[in-house]
């Protein structure tokens, strides 16, 4: 007995005609590849237009002269003074209580601040804090967004040197109406 094989019912395939799929696959490929550098295309735009991610400023010097950063960690070490540090995204305003080891205030003291919020860290903003008296300093700053803020102070009072970073959470980053409404 005997099978027969299905004919096929469509034309006949000739050495000038190519098969029916002959011509997907190459554009399928195509497609792919097309996709893969729109998406590196984007990636790129990106990275290098995005402002939120900054670069330690001065790093490569700050890095040469890692025996001055151990010199002030010694320093800070031996002073043993303390610092309360306050982000107050409501007020725009950046407050610091500085103590001395026995836990009285440090008056007198020049007081200068790096703030900036780690969601934005290309946007450093440096104050120079003043004395609103018994150890407490204060200074304005843009608060633009809540979250973790980064400040780094750096304290000098006669020859002494003191330096601290702190990471505090700002809550609200929404200033305070004009004329004092909620």
């Amino acid at each position: 007995m005997t099978t027969a094989l299905p004919v096929s019912s469509g034309a006949p395939i000739s050495p000038d005609r190519p098969a029916r799929g002959a011509r997907f696959w190459p554009a399928f490929v195509c497609g792919l590849l097309s996709i893969n550098v729109i998406i590196v295309g984007v990636t790129v735009y990106f990275a290098v237009t995005d402002r939120s991610a900054g670069i330690e400023p001065d790093y490569y010097r700050r890095a040469a002269a890692y025996e001055d950063t151990l010199r002030q960690n010694a320093a800070n070490q031996r002073l043993a003074w303390s610092a309360a540090v306050h982000v107050d995204g409501a007020n725009q305003r950046v407050l610091v209580t500085l103590k001395d080891r026995d836990g009285r205030a440090i008056d007198g003291a020049s007081v200068k601040a790096e703030v900036f919020a780690s969601l934005r860290s290309a946007d450093r903003q440096a104050l120079l804090l003043t004395t609103t008296g018994e150890g407490q300093y204060a200074g304005a700053a843009r608060v633009t967004v809540g979250g973790r803020w980064r400040v780094r102070l750096t304290v000098q009072v006669g020859r002494d040197t003191w330096t601290h970073e702190a990471q505090i959470m700002v809550d609200d980053a929404r200033p305070k109406p004009a004329g004092g409404g909620a």
